[in-house]
């Protein structure tokens, strides 16, 4: 252990002194670095080895990640276009427009000044549900109201399941499990429901049913899993299937945002293509 820490870390003698005075490696970890993977890493090292802990840590760490990582790599593109087109309607109507009106009727550019209205109210709306959904675990109204749409429940069910069937892979009773979850950010709130109706008496069957009492696919998924004992491989299957489910329907809402980017474009490129003629067919006219 000692040639292992002085390979991998620039402090080695530092991490070894705290370790002769019999502190865990773990809590190091977590004492130098208090970041949300130490924080899980000391916590899953009172349950398995610190070994087992790691690759566990790793496990659920990538799994989080690969979410938000697939969800910026589906909307990217269509939101890069949507603030591209934006951008671009915002020059017309500030830079060239008022040049332009010399040539053409206020009624000609008008749709420029309209299209920019509804794209501010757009561009507003979409960051305002945004920065709501990040605030919602501190915001207990925010809370209420996105729990309340199926969409968002199903999207919340992703990381409950990919974090819950890894650590059950990794040997952790179902009590440890919500245990655990209750320590990471994107599973606490839910863990702690779940925890709490477990508490009362309610078997876990019971208590999937009370806290996802809208989602039925995923409490039969749930119980299938119970029947059969094999818990983690339907949690997997489920997060296949949602993920394949909610990625289509973020890819027509995608889509729709594409077209309307396009058509907005087009409009302005048209506008400005029919005003730049103007001088020549006042020429034509001598």
């Amino acid at each position: 252990m000692h040639v292992i820490i002085q390979l991998s870390f620039a402090n080695s003698d530092e991490i070894i002194e705290q370790l002769n005075q019999g502190k865990r490696l773990s809590d190091i970890f977590l004492g130098n670095n208090g970041d949300a993977f130490f924080s899980l890493l000391a916590t899953l090292s009172n349950y398995m080895s610190l070994q087992e802990a790691m690759a566990c840590a790793l496990e659920v760490d990538q799994s989080l990640h690969k979410r938000s990582q697939s969800f910026l790599k589906n909307i990217a593109y269509p939101l890069f276009l949507f603030i591209f087109s934006y951008a671009l309607i915002l020059f017309f109507s500030t830079s060239i427009v008022p040049s332009m009106s010399v040539y053409a009727q206020d009624s000609s550019l008008g749709i420029i000044n309209v299209l920019r209205a509804i794209y501010t109210l757009l561009f507003i709306g979409i960051g305002i549900v945004f920065l709501s959904f990040l605030l919602r675990n501190r915001v207990p109204v925010l809370a209420r109201f996105y729990s309340r749409i199926h969409f968002f429940q199903k999207l919340e069910t992703i990381p409950f399941s990919s974090v819950f069937k890894s650590l059950l892979v990794n040997g952790l009773s179902t009590t440890e499990a919500l245990s655990v979850m209750q320590k990471i950010q994107a599973t606490a709130k839910t863990a702690e429901k779940i925890y709490a109706a477990l508490s009362q008496g309610k078997s876990f069957m019971e208590a999937m049913k009370w806290v996802f009492a809208d989602l039925d696919l995923f409490v039969l998924f749930v119980e299938t899993g119970v029947l059969t004992s094999n818990l983690s491989k339907l949690f997997e299957i489920y997060v296949m299937k949602t993920q394949i489910e909610l990625n289509a329907q973020i890819k027509k809402w995608t889509t729709g945002i594409q077209i309307f980017s396009y058509l907005c474009v087009a409009i302005v490129v048209f506008v400005f293509y029919q005003v730049m003629l103007l001088p020549l067919n006042m020429l034509n006219t001598f």
